[in-house]
């Protein structure tokens, strides 16, 4: 499958080529990892450097999507159904230390000069989740700064907004999270009308 190193690679790529005067990010995505959105990123920076325009097209646009989104020169939702938001984030942690069929057991062992490795994950394992709470909080916080920077008039303190709640597209343009609706096609004629006004 292609993962954001490879998109990220193709936006530079063609960021480069004179034949191209602007990208959209067509999105339709639940999020993902956060350490999939720094490439992404750098390539948006990179391609806003150059002075060509870049707009994210999206249906449903979440999490870790949205902080790419937000990162474009616009947020466009397709239709009236679209959907954005979702600022936060959570871990999932699959407890495989013993096979209940056939009573195995995994037995990991750590020799102290390695007290703090997987720290999080295994005090999670024992019912002990304020590290790894701590350590998503420093991401979300991360992840709202980048969003609050990138959309200067995003409704902050509405209800949802900065605790990871979605929205259909009229609330969403209304809170600030998308610039309004245009469909694919609308899009590239946007950024064809952006491309000549840089």
């Amino acid at each position: 499958t292609v993962g954001t190193l490879d998109l990220a690679s193709d936006l530079l790529d063609y960021a480069s080529d004179d034949n191209v005067v602007g990208f959209i990010l067509d999105i339709d995505s639940p999020g993902g990892a956060a350490n999939a959105i720094a490439p992404m990123l750098q390539a948006i920076k990179e391609i806003q450097k150059l002075g060509k325009p870049i707009i994210a097209h999206c249906d449903f646009c979440a999490s870790a999507a949205l902080w790419i989104a937000s990162q474009c020169d616009a947020v466009m939702l397709d239709n009236r159904l679209s959907e954005i938001g979702s600022i936060g984030a959570y871990a999932s942690i699959l407890d495989n230390r013993e096979n209940l069929q056939t009573g195995e057991k995994i037995i990991t062992v750590y020799p102290d000069e390695s007290e703090d490795k997987n720290k999080a994950v295994r005090e999670a394992l024992e019912g002990k989740y304020e590290t790894l709470k701590a350590e998503l909080s420093d991401l979300v916080a991360e992840f709202r700064a980048a969003v609050k920077s990138a959309r200067p008039n995003l409704q902050t303190d509405a209800e949802g907004v900065m605790t990871g709640a979605m929205f259909r597209c009229d609330q969403g343009v209304k809170i600030g999270l998308a610039d309004g609706m245009m469909t694919l096609k609308e899009c590239v004629e946007n950024v064809f009308i952006r491309a000549e006004f840089k």
